[in-house]
């Protein structure tokens, strides 16, 4: 969902969590792509990306705020990379065939020990069928997908897969996650499964939960707790006792519209979940209370997240995007001053296309920020209407107004200030 006018809104919401604890999201970079769905992962300092029909583009995020892609790992020939997945100093892809009729599945491993060079180790046949999530133990990399059979190989030589043992696990297995010594599988028939993988010549089921109507399409496990993200809501498991998994209750995202792409990330107590064009961050430290702290829109439909450090990396279908996790958001200031309205120079400025405007309330107001040209002709509103206290973030995109200068006024309540900033294209 495009919008010609781009606003992004971020707005802490005090859940039972202190305002020392909070966390909120800022827009620090972006790059424009192609329109396409896109999946990725990270390390260290870069990030792997999918572009559909071309290969993996290698990201350098050493400046954040100034990405640059400086490499695409090609295709095997006809193929297309589905999902990538970082284990070591491997990366790991699952390609599918390109061709018309029966779609045929690829696992390539390349050695990524030294980004600037990626070194493919081996490519291995998974078959006829779609073959579409990963996850590792030990020695091993368990591959599921379409089919009942689950394929297990010993990758202790990277650069010679040998197939361990085939699993038959019933259903279509579209995410997978290694908690402890245990492999929980979410499948499609509204199940997730739990094998108890501690003794790679014996693997068994130990457990199961089907109480959940919604197909859930990702998950993760955090200090002993599942959280199963769909379109609308979170389920919250106990996964403590991998034989007895328990309902703990269910978060309800009320805004969300229905969209298959769905990602969800967990560090320490903090969840970010992927909706749409907006990612939530909800307080998880106790998990039976839905607290999200803060929110944040981006310009298009999201196609995946992943944390890494203080920054979250994220794809919509035309951009990569980095996201800077700032800890205690709204900050001491609105603690040591609970009765200041702010409001901050615009960053960047001067600007090309699009600028960050940030302002803090101290109590729920009436709020109207506007843009003006040097003349004092009104250009665009970006917000009008009541607002809850603490920090928010508007991003104005300037994409069709010529170069100059411009001021936003921010009005709230009896207070009102006017900034200037700089459009350079």
């Amino acid at each position: 969902m495009n919008k010609l006018l781009t606003i992004i809104t971020l707005v802490f919401i005090s859940l039972f969590v202190s305002p020392t604890s909070a966390q909120y999201l800022e827009l620090v970079s972006s790059i424009e792509l192609p329109q396409a769905p896109r999946l990725l992962t990270t390390k260290d300092n870069y990030v792997y990306m999918i572009e559909p029909g071309f290969g993996i583009s290698v990201i350098d995020v050493t400046y954040p705020d100034n990405p640059e892609i400086i490499d695409t790992i090609p295709n095997p020939t006809g193929y297309s990379a589905r999902k990538i997945k970082i284990y070591g100093d491997n990366l790991y892809c699952i390609n599918i065939s390109t061709g018309v009729g029966t779609i045929h599945s690829l696992l390539s491993i390349i050695d990524i020990s030294n980004p600037i060079q990626p070194v493919e180790q081996s490519q291995t046949e998974l078959g006829i069928r779609l073959w579409d999530s990963m996850e590792f133990y030990g020695n091993y990399i368990f591959v599921g997908g379409g089919i009942a059979t689950m394929h297990i190989f010993d990758i202790s030589d990277p650069s010679a897969p040998i197939l361990h043992q085939d699993l038959n696990v019933p259903g279509r297995k579209q995410y997978m996650r290694v908690y402890g010594d245990y492999l929980f599988i979410n499948c499609v028939s509204h199940t997730l499964k739990v094998y108890d993988i501690s003794n790679p010549n014996y693997y068994v089921m130990v457990g199961s939960f089907d109480e959940y109507n919604t197909f859930a399409y990702e998950f993760d496990i955090t200090n002993d707790i599942a959280f199963l993200a769909n379109c609308t809501s979170v389920l919250v498991l106990d996964v403590s006792l991998p034989a007895h998994l328990s309902y703990v209750t269910e978060y309800t995202i009320e805004d969300s519209n229905f969209n298959f792409y769905i990602y969800l990330e967990i560090d320490d107590n903090y969840l970010y979940l992927a909706l749409d064009e907006t990612i939530y961050c909800l307080d998880i430290s106790n998990p039976t209370v839905q607290n999200v702290v803060s929110s944040i829109s981006l310009s298009n439909d999201i196609g995946d997240l992943e944390k890494n450090g203080e920054y979250l990396y994220v794809t919509t279908y035309d951009s990569f995007d980095v996201l800077r996790i700032n800890q205690n958001g709204i900050g001491d200031d609105l603690i040591s001053e609970p009765n200041v309205i702010g409001l901050h120079q615009n960053y960047p400025n001067p600007f090309n296309a699009s600028t960050q405007i940030s302002y803090e309330l101290s109590v729920s107001s009436e709020v109207k920020l506007d843009i003006y040209d040097i003349l004092g002709r009104h250009i665009a509103t970006l917000e009008d209407g009541t607002q809850p206290a603490g920090s928010h973030q508007v991003v104005w995109n300037a994409d069709e107004l010529a170069s100059g200068v411009y001021f936003y006024k921010l009005q709230a309540n009896d207070y009102n200030d006017t900034k200037r900033l700089l459009l350079i294209k």
